[in-house]
């Protein structure tokens, strides 16, 4: 253990000390980074303290976080295999104890363990104090102690279905005759089936980790047996049939990882497993319950008093004996109800054929999820909620919301209010003496349980709320009446579709550049190659890169699209009462007064004109992000000639890229270093007879003219081209 610079650090072997300084400055935290790299492949190992670094945007409050503070200490942390360790206690670490128009909030100070560490002690917790009259958090790391075992339920495993017994297992006890209804037959015969798979699992899946590893090792020693003794029949049958074993074992313990991991599977490559089992360390150790506060503010680690917490909490929230004032059916017959051939669908009895279909539709991995009322939802869920509905999109919400609040804070408007309220209850508790009073003078944007009410006119007085301020909050988007900036979009990169300020889309671009050319987020180099050439498909001499600021306008074209064909949302009838009313949406032009994101939808629309003159993406042709992006990108491109040769799976991607840079005329041959001031010799190294350039170098030396000439006598081609050669070497496989 040792201290640097408020760091400490827990590892299994001796290092040099070394202390660092903290200021303001981004750059003093260079050393400590390099020194956690250093760190890094020696074991399992934690790191613990005042980092004075944010790792994430919302981890500040008071003030603006920068991607060039966080990008350096994620880097960090990525290369080093850190992970938060489970915290419970205060978020916000540090505070500057400054007035309430000058506070600053931050997490600073973290408990970082790489997957070593965690897999050893994964039981460990870090708790912050208030901070008291300092200005950190204490931080108080301990050993939680083990979970005692209780009780396991049943679990289906799809591991059990690769071995023949199973299926025999089943076949025997759906066969037994029972009496009863046909949804008692088919639970008693699931639970008398119960025993057999817990002991087809103990027999041949315990342990199936270890035993794929013995399994493998067995088939190796018999493999390495066989190279001495090739002729050996007992030896190939043996190697057969713990081939075959390995095989199984192998594909099972596939399908167990993949299914205690609940995440994505890659669909090509290896196993994954070492990936997996991170991912599924993780998931158990951010899944376990060490400690608690109880309601009464007690401070629970048992796991007894951990239960018994969260049974008295639910067991208040759910079972609430607050008089209501009974159901009103007034309130409830002014929304849409079903009629009677709705009730009819909703008690039809399927067929054979629909049961069998929503059965074999379920993914391996994956739970059924409840349906079965699809026709009917639509009609009696508000339009105002954007959620559980095919079609919906939260966009929806977003678009409308930012609308409303951009009249807030002009002091000419009148008085409204927006109330942002998360449902915590089930609505049998509902007051519905208030539903009757406010629900003729409300309105509400929904998502979930996710509610926006909005209101015209002054709710403050005698009602005990507190004024809040823009921007807030919503749906993950920063809701404001002015102009979004590039901050306030830092947590927006997966939602491309949403309109984005130029500065957010340059943020994306440049991540995707730096990662080409550097392999990181840094890159302090000119590119060799320019933007536009590399977002162009590989047809037309790109690199089929996407281009963040085109797809952020063909995503826009969507809402455009919606526009155009009609479509039913909550928002096209919105924009249709608040901006069209019923004129021509292509001729339509939006006033300065519009919000910064209609008009910028409005701008999208003109560059998209053309292509609704001609016809497209009306009656059944549906627009889509991905052919939208196509028509506005490669209308005007030629194929280049050399595609085929360059793009091909003879090669290898690193030839593939190599050769590409090569038609570009992007290499860097010593001629156009010289052009770039460096002092290095011009001749050809190969040659050492001209200037080394593309086209000496490729086509011109004698070194290269011997290789294509060698090329094509083998191929016996009359015509030494290469061109030509790799097509020839294509056509013959």
């Amino acid at each position: 253990m040792f201290v640097m610079g408020g760091i400490m650090l827990l590892i299994p072997v001796s290092i040099h000390e070394e202390g660092f300084g903290f200021s303001g400055k981004i750059e003093h935290r260079v050393p400590l980074w390099t020194a956690l790299d250093r760190l890094s492949g020696n074991g399992p190992w934690i790191v613990l303290g005042y980092f004075n670094n944010v790792l994430y945007a919302n981890e500040r409050l008071g003030k603006a976080v920068s991607d060039e503070e966080m990008l350096p200490f994620q880097s960090t942390v990525a290369r080093c295999d850190l992970h938060d360790m489970k915290t419970t206690g205060a978020f916000f670490t540090w505070n500057n104890k400054q007035p309430s128009e000058t506070r600053i909030f931050s997490r600073i100070d973290r408990v970082l363990a790489n997957s070593d560490w965690l897999a050893l002690w994964s039981d460990w917790l870090s708790h912050y104090q208030p901070e008291g009259t300092f200005d950190h958090c204490p931080c108080i790391v301990s050993c939680g102690e083990s979970c005692k075992r209780r009780k396991r339920y049943f679990k289906f495993f799809n591991m059990w279905s690769r071995v023949e017994e199973f299926g025999e297992l089943v076949k025997e006890y759906w066969q037994m005759q029972i009496t009863g209804t046909p949804m008692y037959i088919m639970a008693r015969k699931l639970k008398m089936l119960k025993p057999c798979p817990r002991s087809l699992n103990r027999g041949l899946f315990s342990d199936i980790e270890r035993n794929t590893d013995v399994a493998f090792n067995l088939l190796i020693d018999c493999q390495l047996q066989l190279q001495n003794d090739p002729t050996n029949v007992i030896l190939m049958d043996k190697e057969k049939q713990l081939r075959e074993s390995y095989q199984l074992m192998k594909e099972s313990r596939t399908d167990f990882l993949k299914q205690k991991a609940k995440c994505a599977w890659a669909r090509e490559g290896d196993t994954n497993s070492a990936m997996f089992y991170q991912a599924l360390q993780h998931r158990q150790m951010h899944n376990k319950v060490l400690h608690i506060e109880s309601m009464s503010g007690v401070d629970c680690r048992d796991p007894d008093d951990i239960l018994k917490a969260f049974l008295a909490y639910y067991e208040t929230l759910l079972r609430s004996s607050a008089p209501t004032s009974g159901f009103y059916k007034s309130i409830v017959t002014q929304g849409v109800t079903l009629d009677e051939s709705d009730w009819l669908g909703l008690c039809s009895i399927p067929t054979e054929e629909e049961i069998r279909k929503v059965v074999f539709s379920i993914p391996n991995e994956k739970s059924p999820s409840p349906d079965g009322l699809s026709g009917c939802l639509p009609k009696i869920i508000n339009p105002a909620q954007c959620a559980f509905i095919k079609g919906r999109s939260i966009l929806v919400n977003i678009f409308i919301s930012q609308d409303l609040v951009r009249l807030y804070e002009r002091k000419s408007a009148s008085p409204r209010c927006l109330m942002k309220v998360d449902l915590r209850k089930a609505y049998d508790s509902i007051e519905w003496d208030f539903v009757a009073n406010m629900s003729l003078r409300m309105t509400h944007l929904m998502f979930a349980d996710d509610l926006l009410l909005f209101y015209k006119g002054e709710v403050l007085k005698g009602t005990g709320f507190k004024k809040g301020s823009l921007p807030f909050k919503y749906l993950g988007v920063n809701i404001s009446h002015k102009r979004l900036t590039k901050s306030d979009c830092n947590n927006l990169v997966d939602m491309m579709i949403f309109v984005l300020p130029i500065g957010a889309v340059d943020r994306i671009q440049a991540l995707c550049r730096n990662f080409l050319w550097e392999g990181s987020d840094k890159y302090s180099k000119a590119p060799l190659v320019n933007w536009n050439v590399l977002c162009q498909s590989k047809e037309h001499g790109g690199l089929g890169l996407i281009d963040s600021k085109q797809w952020n306008i063909e995503a826009i074209g969507k809402l455009v699209w919606w526009l155009a064909t009609k479509q039913d949302h909550l928002w096209i009838r919105w924009v249709d009462n608040v901006y069209l009313k019923g004129k021509d949406w292509m001729l339509y032009e939006p006033f300065p007064s519009s919000s910064w994101a209609w008009r910028k939808i409005c701008d999208v629309k003109n560059i998209y004109k053309p292509g609704y003159a001609q016809g497209k993406w009306c009656g059944d042709d549906c627009y889509t992000i991905a052919n939208g992006y196509d028509w506005l990108r490669q209308e005007h491109l030629l194929k280049v000639q050399w595609y085929s040769v360059v793009w091909n799976r003879y090669n290898v991607p690193k030839w593939s890229f190599t050769m590409w840079l090569q038609q570009q005329q992007r290499l860097l041959t010593l001629d156009r270093l010289t052009k770039m001031g460096m002092e290095v010799p011009t001749e050809c190294f190969l040659c050492g007879t001209a200037p080394e350039s593309h086209s000496h170098l490729f086509s011109e030396c004698v070194y290269t003219l011997k290789c294509h000439q060698l090329l094509a006598d083998w191929l016996q081609l009359p015509k030494r081209d290469i061109v030509n050669c790799v097509k020839i070497a294509k056509k013959h496989g």
